[in-house]
């Protein structure tokens, strides 16, 4: 069995660190490369804490899925994965286990929503005038009725946030929202076109 070694932990935090942290860095074009040296990682107080990490896991997909998922999530210090980490990692596992499911049931909680509201599917993208306040697709997540994974489907699907990049005005929220929903993109993969199918059927 390949085991994954503390500097080989440090070396892939780095990089997907930098990568949901730097617009012009993409950790998957790169190859996971950074400027992580072991020398680097010697000078680290926090050092053991990538020996823990690196004994959890046989081989870099699940590390960098364990990366991902955290840092998705606002877990960005490694000393804190330890603390949270099995926790978001075993989230973002139950979604990518059963996707097709849990995003047919966040598209359920998104019909329940303008069907009470007198809606249409569009409309869950509006954004005011003024560009001040959230779209409804947003404000769910923000609230947690949506799942982040969905967002991130739906906009691989509808590409509508390079539109609220534009539109909306506030910045306290939606700039860092913003870039985890397109950093995030390239690690939640599906089948498109049948996640497609149920949006159809569902808001048919």
């Amino acid at each position: 069995m390949i085991m994954i070694k503390p500097y080989d932990a440090y070396s892939y935090y780095m990089a997907i660190k930098l990568h949901f942290e730097r617009d012009s860095y993409d950790a998957l074009k790169y190859n996971f490369k950074s400027s992580a040296t072991p020398k680097s990682f010697m000078t680290r107080k926090d050092k053991y804490h990538f020996a823990k990490i690196a004994k959890k896991f046989a081989d870099s997909a699940e590390l960098v899925s364990y990366y991902v998922s955290n840092f998705v999530r606002g877990s960005k210090w490694v000393g804190d994965m330890l603390e949270h980490g099995d926790e978001n990692y075993n989230t973002w596992k139950r979604y990518s286990e059963s996707m097709t499911y849990r995003f047919t049931s966040d598209i359920d909680v998104l019909v329940d929503y303008i069907q009470g509201k007198g809606l249409k599917f569009d409309d869950l993208f509006l954004i005011t005038e003024d560009g001040g306040s959230h779209p409804p697709i947003i404000r769910m997540l923000l609230q947690e009725d949506v799942s982040l994974e969905t967002v991130v489907l739906l906009d691989k699907m509808l590409g509508f946030t390079k539109r609220f990049d534009k539109t909306i005005t506030e910045t306290l929220v939606w700039p860092d929202l913003s870039m985890r929903i397109r950093k995030y993109k390239p690690f939640v993969n599906a089948d498109l076109v049948a996640l497609k199918k149920i949006v159809l059927n569902k808001f048919a």
